[in-house]
Order: C-alpha cells, then sequence, then structure tokens
C-alpha cells in the first residue's frame, strides 16, 4: 500500500480554535544506545527489528524524549464540538521514539511516518510498521513509532525484562514516565516539532530536511488521530510557521475518536452517533481512511462513520 501517494500534496487550510496557544515547543532528546551482552545484560528498544534492516540499507535507533504535556478538555461538550482549552498544564512525561531509517540521508524521501504505536494489549503494538514495512522502505521514508500511554509506558519501565517475559536489560527505560492519557496531544506534537528542527542538534534526523510528517496509527490508535486531527491540528505551529504534522492515515479505527481528557470523567471514547468521531469539516491536512472488513461489518459498526470523499478526505474498505 503506497501510503506516500496519497499525501504527495498538501494543504493548510484555516481552522478554529480556543484560547491561546504558544508555538510547540521542541522537547529534550537523548540516544539510546544498543549494548551487547546476554538476555540478561543486553540492551536493545522493545520490538527491535534487530540486523533484519541492513539488507535494506536500513538502521534502527532509538530516543528517549522529555518535556512538559498540558492535559486539555471540550470546551462545550455538550454541543459536541471538537474546540478544546487547557485544564492543567505542564505535567512532565518522558517517553520513546523507535526509529527505522534509510543508512544515509540521501536515500530518504522527506517523509516521516510516525506511528502511535498501538496500546490495546497493555504494550506497544507496531501494526503500521507490520504492514507497511517493505513500501516505506522502498520509498525511502523514516518510521517513528512513540510510546503514547501510561500503560505501555509503565509496561516498558516496570515489566519489560522481568518474570514472566525474557530477561533484558530493564535499566533502558527505567527513566520513562506518563502520568495522565491526556498528556498524549503535546507529545506527539513535541515529538513532531522535534523531527522537523533541522538545526537541533539533539533532532534524531537532524540534517536529514524533513518534508512532512504523516501521523498514523491502527484501531484504537486511529481514535487518537480523528481527536488530534480535529482538535489539536490547528494549535500545533511550528516556530517556522509550519503546521507539525501534514497528512493523516487512519488504519482500521472503528467508530470512535479518544475524549482529550479521559482521567477527567466521560469514558475513553466519544459515543457512537458523536461528530467528532469523523473529521470535521473543513479538513485541516490530507485525511486517508482505511478500514478492513472487520470494521465496516462487525467491530464497532465503523460503517455507521462513513463521510463523503472530499479534496482532503479518502475513504476505503476493503
Amino acid at each position: 500500500m503506497r501510503l506516500a501517494l496519497a499525501f504527495a500534496s498538501t494543504m493548510a487550510l484555516c481552522w478554529q480554535t480556543t484560547g491561546a496557544f504558544a508555538q510547540v515547543p521542541v522537547p529534550a532528546a537523548e540516544f539510546v544506545p544498543n549494548v551487547p551482552g546476554s538476555d540478561a545484560e543486553k540492551s536493545v528498544p522493545f520490538l527491535t527489528a534487530g540486523d533484519s534492516l541492513g539488507k535494506r540499507r536500513y538502521v534502527e535507533v532509538e530516543y528517549r524524549i522529555a518535556g512538559n504535556a498540558n492535559l486539555y478538555d471540550y470546551v462545550d461538550d455538550a454541543s459536541q464540538s471538537p474546540l478544546v482549552q487547557v485544564v492543567d498544564a505542564d505535567l512532565p512525561y518522558t517517553t520513546r521514539l523507535l526509529i527505522r531509517r534509510p543508512q544515509r540521508a540521501g536515500r530518504f524521501n522527506g517523509t516521516v511516518y510516525l506511528d502511535i504505536l498501538n496500546p490495546t494489549r497493555g504494550y506497544d503494538g507496531e501494526i503500521t510498521w507490520v504492514y507497511s514495512a517493505n513500501t516505506l522502505m522502498d520509498e525511502g521514508a523514516v518510521y517513528v513509532g512513540i510510546t503514547s500511554t501510561p500503560a505501555t509506558v509503565s509496561f516498558l519501565r516496570d515489566e519489560f525484562g522481568r518474570p514472566p517475559f525474557k530477561p533484558r536489560n530493564a535499566s533502558r527505560y527505567a527513566n520513562l514516565s506518563m502520568a495522565d492519557e491526556g498528556q498524549i496531544w503535546d507529545m506527539l506534537s513535541q515529538a513532531e516539532a522535534l523531527l522537523k528542527a533541522d538545526g537541533e542538534p539533539d533532532n534524531p534526523l537532524a540534517g536529514w530536511n524533513v518534508q512532512r510528517i504523516i501521523l498514523t496509527g491502527h484501531s484504537q490508535s486511529a481514535g487518537f488521530i480523528k481527536t488530534y486531527l480535529n482538535s489539536f491540528h490547528s494549535s500545533a505551529i511550528l516556530t517556522d510557521g509550519r503546521h507539525a504534522i501534514d497528512g493523516y492515515f487512519e488504519g482500521a479505527g472503528s467508530f470512535a475518536s479518544k475524549r482529550p481528557n479521559p482521567s477527567g470523567g466521560g469514558g475513553d471514547f466519544n459515543p457512537m452517533g458523536d461528530p467528532r468521531n469523523m473529521s470535521v469539516e473543513p479538513v485541516p491536512a490530507p485525511v486517508f481512511r482505511f478500514q478492513s472488513e472487520t470494521e465496516v461489518n462487525t467491530f464497532f459498526a465503523s460503517q455507521l462513520t462513513r463521510q463523503t470523499d472530499s479534496p482532503m478526505v479518502r475513504s476505503y474498505e476493503m
């Protein structure tokens, strides 16, 4: 599936927000080296692709990023408006970026796919990579998976490398922290700001001249995407005036969008029939919506959120 072709051209349209939003700050970033040794001694990323990337002239690196993230909630939930406002400010977080990139910047096609690693099982799932790795590498794209929920952060910090799992050097993720699921929105924006900060020495892609970032996610992660594009795209503006995100791929996402502040009450998802489960018009960037037969016919009845194609929205069902 040639995802990049769906986002060959991008646009930024006016988009209403509420309140005053500052430009997205660049988070601190730190390279996390691999350490060889026995199972208990070695330190490699969770979900590592190991040496399998070499024959495709790709490498895998991992970074920790750290910053402060606000919590948000809907301004007028009763009217089903997507507009949000800050309800708690500057909660610290530290998470990870798992990056698979060409060995040389000269092979990079300018596109980064930022994947919200799927948290449904309580640990990261790299569904976008599993389905699209060969295509991404054929095109010279960069894949970046981000750990995005307290549950998956806690797994890496407190369970990875401990029984009943295979022994690993648990110190690799000892410093990860995320207090609230609602921090995800600023975490995503700040990761995007880092990857586009070409002159920032801590940027894992410094000097690579990232042209566009496509936010991707499958299943539950697609629910995060719907909320981000409807409620946060317009406020995620970088210091050079660009939007942080240039396009969206929602894979097998069923009907539901995530609520911006799940810990604030009201459950994790917006209810069936809520218009915020779709891409609210006017769409701020190209949106590629893909549903499999499971979602269309049974799982959460996603046919209820079918929407008419427009210049910025395309929907596919397989």
